[in-house]
């Protein structure tokens, strides 16, 4: 995990085996920013608590795939953007 670029794995399973993204977390706070989303926002959008948010925001944590996706869904954007590339 690289904290200082802002960037963090995610590993989704596959029937062949594992797949490795990174999650991008400047590119997060800018489609938040974009969308005028808060963390606080994020969290109600997506189910998901601050605290959770707030980690993944900071790096700290990596959010889960379905987690992933939710916090895509509550952004209208596609998972490549917010993916490393």
């Amino acid at each position: 995990m690289d904290l200082e670029s802002g960037i963090h794995e995610i590993t989704f399973k596959n029937r062949k085996g594992h797949h490795t993204m990174q999650l991008d977390t400047d590119k997060l706070k800018r489609q938040m920013a974009i969308k005028f989303m808060s963390g606080a926002n994020l969290a109600e959008a997506t189910g998901l608590s601050r605290q959770s948010i707030y980690r993944i925001l900071r790096g700290a944590n990596q959010p889960k795939p379905a987690n992933f996706r939710a916090i895509c869904e509550a952004l209208d954007c596609d998972p490549r953007d917010l993916l490393r590339e």
